[in-house]
């Protein structure tokens, strides 16, 4: 959780603190904190990276416009890429083949 990352243990709190962490996040500054969280090895910034994550591929038609896109470490780019590929075409449900004797 996000609110780990501070040190929240309030619940209600930690759920305010995510709300506010993801209402924060607009184009120009997403990159910069997906990638910090990414770096960072402290409870909670999987949460917030999960949000940054979810907030580039969804707004990715402006977010790629930004020139920090192109600092990023290639297997943060690579992450990028798929989501937004599963988001324009989810991955089929797996199915099972019977063959037929």
């Amino acid at each position: 959780h996000a609110s780990s990352f501070y040190g929240l243990t309030n619940h209600r709190l930690k759920h305010f603190c995510e709300l506010c962490i993801k209402d924060s996040f607009n184009e120009t500054h997403v990159l910069q904190l997906f990638e910090a969280s990414s770096r960072l090895d402290v409870e909670g910034t999987q949460a917030v990276r999960s949000m940054a994550l979810d907030f580039i591929i969804s707004n990715f038609h402006t977010v790629c416009q930004q020139p920090a896109l192109e600092q990023l470490d290639r297997s943060l780019l690579i992450e990028i890429m798929r989501g937004v590929a599963d988001r324009l075409h989810p991955s089929p449900p797996h199915v099972q083949t019977v063959q037929l004797t």
